[in-house]
């Protein structure tokens, strides 16, 4: 249940089960979408699957500038291409492999990313790329993902894993949350938007990477997103992309819709790759979910009005809104309402 490069969308109903199972009660519904800026030299890449235990999304960004190089044997494709595809395909497995009953922790992910990255490595042969030095990463590519099940009191338990630059996140009646931490030393979710700044870390053949980690258990109803930097970094603030997220959430009366708008707007404003995959848990219908972030959208509706081509407005929004955007930071408990 591997998507690339494609979009897809409705009611968790209506989608296949991993090995046969039965759906995941506890999911609305969900969508996702993978766009190229270039047809067919795409370097994001996305995964999805459910079952009657738990569900994954994920997607993944290759590292255009540190894997340049180019693969004969794979066609020409580059290893940033290679990469985030080979590492959605492993995800799956690590999470097939959870529900056939094996470990389902991040060290057995990372395990399977550095098998799976090698092995690709190894049947592609050298790379032809005019880059050298100590940043250049053999199959480099970031990584933000969720899995997440039912606990035994019914309660939603999600897992996150992550490296790089690409996000997840959870949407709630607060607002966005950020999850997900990056790779990014000496910057936050505001100021990286100006200064672009390298990351420090990223999934690679070579082994030598880390993946973070947050465990949250929502106290309620809410949307779990992971996206590359395509869909939030053409904005001017954390709290634009939200407004994005909820004011075409508001002009949509379905999911269908909703991915649509989403997809439209991202396509326009945006100048690499958009991968965006969310799964909408606990409002029992669309209708509900509208509802739900309806007085979280008027409050932004007023914020974003006042920021004009104003950085000064945007940085000082920003710092009243910095705490609860971060509020689940590397799985920071979430209080009770």
């Amino acid at each position: 249940m591997h998507s690339t490069n494609r979009r897809r969308s409705r009611a968790i109903a209506g989608k296949r089960a991993v090995k046969g199972g039965t759906r995941l009660d506890i999911v609305d519904a969900w969508f996702g979408f993978c766009h190229e800026r270039v047809p067919g030299k795409g370097e994001d890449s996305w995964c999805h699957a459910f079952n009657e235990r738990a569900g994954l999304i994920g997607v993944f960004d290759g590292c255009g500038g540190l894997g340049a190089a180019c693969y004969e044997k794979a066609g020409g494709h580059t290893g940033a291409y290679l990469a985030s595809r080979t590492s959605a395909e492993a995800t799956l497995e690590w999470f097939e492999g959870y529900c056939e009953g094996e470990p389902g922790d991040v060290e057995h992910l990372k395990e399977r990313l550095s098998a799976a990255l090698s092995a690709c490595a190894e049947a592609v042969g050298a790379g032809a790329s005019g880059l050298m030095g100590s940043m250049v990463r053999r199959l480099p590519t970031t990584a933000a993902l969720w899995r997440f099940e039912k606990g035994p009191d019914g309660r939603l338990e999600a897992l996150c894993a992550f490296a790089g630059d690409s996000r997840a996140y959870l949407l709630d009646d607060r607002g966005l949350a950020q999850v997900s931490v990056d790779d990014i030393a000496g910057e936050d979710a505001m100021s990286n938007l100006c200064n672009d700044a390298a990351m420090s870390n990223v999934i690679s053949a070579d082994g030598r990477f880390t993946l973070g980690e947050a465990r949250v258990r929502p106290v309620g109803p809410c949307v779990l997103l992971c996206a590359t930097d395509g869909c939030f970094g053409y904005l001017k603030s954390p709290m634009e992309f939200e407004h994005l997220l909820l004011s075409t959430l508001e002009a949509s009366k379905s999911i269908d819709a909703w991915q649509e708008k989403l997809e439209r707007v991202l396509d326009e404003i945006a100048g690499d790759d958009q991968s965006l995959a969310a799964v909408i848990i606990g409002y029992g219908s669309f209708a509900g979910l509208r509802r739900a972030m309806k007085p979280r959208l008027e409050a932004l509706e007023t914020m974003v009005a006042g920021f004009g081509d104003s950085y000064e407005a945007r940085l000082a929004a920003w710092e009243r809104e910095k705490a609860a955007y971060y509020r689940l930071a590397g799985g920071g408990a979430p209080k009770e309402k």
